[in-house]
């Protein structure tokens, strides 16, 4: 439910039966929030600042260096530290549990003032579970077994876990969970529980390849037919959409062949994805049941589809929707930190596994000093993050992962990071409590991100490059631009859920249901600018058919644009050189390819009204419509990019995927861009100006967008960018003590390399 507030105070309350976590971004049009409401609430506490390290993963650091690391990181005032608590280590057989390492350092974290997150790590299952379940291993497309075993990252063995389909495994996992959370929830230290550590489906196998995704065991196929009857209802639904002859509900087979009819493949998929969410709506569940003080989350590895993604079961939105508050191993830049942030959907969010001081045996860890803590950190927070947890406070000492990831030497001597995070956070910490009552502004600029068209596109191109590519071009350019942004998914555009956004960015929109369709267009119809790349809706989920329109589900006929002819751009007679189309190939398609050649390359030029130059990509549609206004030229005067009035908002509709291009012409992409944010009324952040494109970002931190609390700087370029920003008040960087007097516009030179907070006086 999305709840409008006049300011967030960084609070957490508590009610009766649930914690209601109530987290903004507060912005001139009020704030906005994901919370569920309660009808009994007790006393609100702040949420704290996060600053502090992972410490304990068995068998290491070793107990002889407990006390004194804990010691030292009270002396560094880090006010948190984390502790896994492994399935495999402490779950003996007999219904046995063995906590007494972590009942130690818990001690010792509560005599340091430290507060604890307990990471609870159930991807490493114990011996005895398979040896009394021998069914619950995962099953691969193949058939093979998935075999436990240890990993750099698990080295207590038992990776990566059981099907989480099996009864029997769920069961041992829920005694474990509900023994661990009564055996600490009387620790004073105790503070936050995150209940899984990195969901993914697929643990040794993160790459989508079809062939080695899981899971296929007999409790997965015999489970897929009652979701399928939950969400179609009747077999006839079912097989008009699948294109099958089903007489029976056990006579549905699991998917193979991904790009058989795309619908079974993608429901197959996303049947795994819900079993995800389900895992983690238990598990947080029995937080606020046995410790309901306590604030219960998960943190992810974004989806990026560059690492983690939709084919391997990852759904940051999803299994946001159940956190208190939402967190990540997560970057600085434009691509991790907003699908972090997005998918939190207005919770406060944490960084609780920084890499920066990553390393491995092969190849040893950077040097990190306070100029790169501010180049990864501040960025971060500008965006919206309220914490850091490195990981992890002392090198790893097994395995591959060793002496990678320290913030100290192996000996435990203070390494160059040591005295970095020591200075960042005491010029940090004045400002803290500050900062969890600001936040910044909601984003005006969405862009659309759905797992089934993920799924769909991974089924369609054998992989998820070339989607990833538009999203990141999208998202690249608005972020280095300073126009905030965050991503939507299908279930906030089909219930509305899309406040304060003014422009809409569809990339690479193939697949889309008729709900979504219809939103978009009452969206559209009611003031929204949509920026949308070529084929939009061209396959129909809700039918399972392609679309006889584009774009379609009826958006064609609603919109009066179409396309009139459509082909890929290396049929096209002219190209901007001929690189590899480079497609998995259906095997008819292959020899017809190869017999009759190709024209052009996977970049064409499109002349844009006022004659710059843009790189189409990809896909190539012709356009037109009544009352169109043509934006973009093919060879011929081919219209390629219009235009159009639609009720009170506007569509600008490509017939190419043009981010995908984006790094072939920057300057005809960012020409449309500009186009696309004029058309919504759209500026940078305090209207900011640099010298050269893309190479300074601008966030502020507060609900006066004139005059914010707070402003975060990053110039990435080793030269000096003089800047331009708007707006009023006196700010003062709080590492360099550098003055800046806003004005309309105020003139500022960035120092290279240079990222700063700027404080209001």
């Amino acid at each position: 439910m999305l709840i409008r507030m006049t300011i967030f105070e960084g609070f957490v309350r508590v009610p009766a039966r649930r914690l209601l976590f109530l987290a903004a971004l507060v912005g001139s049009e009020g704030a906005w929030c994901a919370a569920e409401v309660a009808p009994a609430v007790r006393e609100a506490r702040p949420l704290p600042f996060l600053w502090g390290a992972q410490y304990y993963r068995a068998p290491t650091p070793d107990d002889t260096c407990w006390e004194g690391d804990l010691q030292k990181m009270r002396e560094m005032n880090f006010n948190s530290v984390k502790y896994w608590v492994q399935w495999r280590g402490s779950h003996m057989d007999g219904g046995r549990y063995n906590f007494e390492d972590l009942d130690r350092l818990m001690e010792l974290a509560g005599k340091n003032g430290l507060k604890v997150t307990l990471n609870t790590i159930f991807d490493i299952a114990p011996v005895w579970l398979y040896e009394r379940y021998p069914d619950a291993k995962q099953v691969r497309w193949d058939g093979s077994i998935v075999e436990p075993q240890a990993v750099q990252h698990r080295q207590l063995g038992g990776f990566p876990g059981p099907c989480y389909r099996h009864p029997g495994a769920l069961k041992e996992r829920q005694l474990f969970m509900r023994a661990l959370l009564e055996n600490f929830k009387k620790s004073p230290a105790l503070d936050m529980v995150d209940v899984w550590n990195e969901p993914e489906q697929n643990g040794l196998d993160r790459a989508p390849i079809l062939s080695r995704t899981t899971c296929y065991c007999k409790n997965c196929k015999s489970a897929f037919p009652v979701w399928l009857k939950e969400k179609y209802k009747t077999l006839e639904r079912l097989n008009q959409v699948w294109g099958r002859v089903y007489e029976t509900w056990e006579q549905v087979e699991t998917p193979r062949d991904a790009r058989a009819v795309y619908a079974d493949f993608i429901d197959w998929r996303e049947f795994h994805l819900d079993g995800m969410t389900a895992e983690a709506k238990w598990r947080l569940q029995m937080v606020r049941e046995v410790i309901p003080s306590a604030v219960s989350y998960l943190h992810v590895v974004p989806n990026t589809m560059r690492i983690f993604n939709a084919v391997t079961c990852v759904d940051d939105f999803a299994l946001a929707r159940d956190c208190d508050v939402f967190a990540g191993t997560t970057f600085a830049g434009a691509i991790f930190s907003t699908q972090l942030l997005s998918g939190a959907q207005g919770r406060v969010t944490y960084n609780v596994e920084s890499h920066i001081n990553g390393g491995q045996t092969a190849l040893h860890q950077k040097v990190n000093r306070l100029p790169e803590i501010r180049r990864e950190f501040l960025p971060q927070l500008g965006l919206g993050i309220r914490g850091f947890l490195f990981w992890q406070y002392r090198p790893e000492l097994l395995g591959g992962e060793s002496p990678g990831w320290g913030l100290v030497r192996p000996d435990g001597s203070p390494r160059p990071a040591t005295e970095a995070a020591n200075e960042f956070w005491s010029k940090i910490q004045p400002h803290s409590e500050k900062l969890m009552k600001n936040f910044s502004p909601a984003p005006r600029v969405g862009i659309w991100k759905s797992r089934r068209n993920e799924l769909f596109h991974f089924a369609s191109d054998g992989d998820l490059t070339k989607l990833a590519d538009a999203v990141e071009g999208y998202t690249e350019t608005l972020y280095w631009s300073s126009v905030p942004c965050r991503y939507v998914d299908s279930k906030m555009l089909v219930g509305g859920d899309l406040g304060g956004i003014r422009l809409l960015i569809m990339p690479s929109a193939y697949y889309l249901s008729e709900p979504e369709a219809q939103a978009l267009d009452r969206w559209v119809r009611a003031g929204g600018v949509l920026l949308s790349d070529a084929h939009l809706g061209g396959y129909n989920d809700t039918t399972g058919r392609h679309s006889h329109a584009v774009p379609g589900c009826g958006l064609a006929e609603s919109w009066g644009i179409r396309e009139t002819e459509s082909t890929a751009s290396v049929h096209l007679s002219q190209s901007l050189g001929k690189e590899g189309f480079g497609a998995d190939m259906n095997p008819d398609v292959r020899k017809a390819f190869e017999h009759f050649g190709v024209t052009g390359g996977k970049f064409f030029p499109v002349e844009l009204s006022g004659g710059v130059a843009l790189a189409g990509c990809d896909r190539f549609a012709a356009l037109a419509g009544e009352d169109i206004q043509v934006e973009g030229k093919y060879a011929d005067g081919v219209p390629v990019i219009v235009s159009k009035k639609i009720g009170a908002g506007r569509v600008i509709y490509c017939g190419t995927n043009p981010s995908q291009g984006r790094a072939k012409l920057p300057s005809g992409f960012q020409d449309l861009m500009a186009r696309a944010l004029r058309a919504a009324d759209i500026k940078p952040v305090l209207d900011c100006q640099t010298g050269k494109p893309e190479t300074v970002r601008v966030d502020i931190i507060g609900s006066d967008e004139a005059q914010p609390a707070f402003i975060t700087v990053f110039n990435r370029s080793n030269q000096p960018q003089p800047t331009k920003l708007s707006g009023s008040g006196s700010y003062r960087g709080v590492f360099s003590g550098m003055e800046l007097k806003l004005a309309n516009p105020a003139s500022i030179v960035l120092p290279p390399d240079f990222a700063e907070l700027f404080v209001r006086e």
